[in-house]
């Protein structure tokens, strides 16, 4: 997702913390449940999901530097359906602590953000009663958090900077970068700062 006119400056945090909700986790170990297994264990959570991590990510948002960065919208997908409400961070948060979760959230005029968790989702193929078994292997990183700034605000690489190393250190984590998006070049690079000037697609993330 994303600007797609390509014509931004992305900022890329990413978390090693799992952050899906712990019931999910114990349920999902042995990977040996059917869909109707899964539907009466969701409906014995819906409500309760949480994750603290992904509440901290949110809370961020809200209150870094003053509301600079609280949102106007946020959905799980394209378009944008809910209008954000800082009293409603226990609702966004869940939707983030799902396995394979996702929350977007957009400062009109300002920015786009893609919240990701990057735990494995839920899948049935055709009348197989058993869950499919992920074949992907986990990443590293579990949380991705990528924003996509409009190079036409011509905001000061400094904030972008600023925001970055702010960012990972209130969550703990050595993976920020700063990229431009229509040349895939890194312009920041908080632990690898060789890495600038290098095409992204060149360097190997996790």
């Amino acid at each position: 997702m994303g600007n797609f006119d390509y014509k931004n400056i992305c900022l890329q945090i990413k978390i090693k913390e799992n952050l899906t909700d712990h019931q999910f986790l114990d349920f999902m170990q042995n990977w040996d449940f059917t869909k109707d297994d899964y539907m009466r264990f969701y409906e014995s959570v819906k409500g309760n999901i949480f994750n603290p991590i992904s509440k901290k990510i949110i809370d961020f948002f809200i209150n870094y530097k003053e509301g600079a960065l609280t949102p106007d919208r946020c959905g799980t997908y394209d378009p944008l359906k809910h209008t954000f409400k800082s009293d409603n961070v226990y609702e966004y948060q869940s939707w983030l602590s799902f396995p394979a979760g996702c929350l977007i959230l957009k400062k009109n005029r300002f920015y786009t953000a893609e919240i990701k968790n990057r735990y494995w989702g839920l899948s049935w193929s055709g009348k197989e009663p058993l869950v499919t078994k992920p074949q992907r292997k986990l990443p590293l990183y579990l949380g991705k958090i990528t924003f996509w700034f409009p190079k036409k605000k011509q905001t000061d690489i400094f904030f972008y900077e600023t925001l970055v190393v702010e960012l990972c250190k209130y969550l703990d984590t050595d993976y920020g970068i700063i990229f431009d998006q229509e040349d895939d070049r890194i312009l920041f690079d908080l632990l690898h700062p060789q890495n600038v000037g290098t095409i992204i697609k060149n360097v190997t993330f996790d």
